[in-house]
């Protein structure tokens, strides 16, 4: 997707190849979904939250 077309869609910047990206979800099943395209894509200094929101939420209380 180019830099315009990813603007249009998101309304920010495309990440660069170098920008930290972490990813998460409900419970981390689409989130290593999401960070092993990441990474095939060039995309080197992603991440996944281990525990995704179920985690997080948690430690909220």
């Amino acid at each position: 997707m180019s830099e315009d077309e990813f603007k249009k869609n998101f309304q920010r910047s495309k990440p660069t190849s170098s920008d930290e990206l972490i990813f998460y979800c409900q419970s981390g099943r689409r989130s290593s979904e999401a960070l092993d395209k990441a990474l095939k894509l060039g995309y080197s200094n992603s991440k996944t939250y281990l525990g995704s929101w179920n985690d997080w939420s948690s430690r909220q209380q």
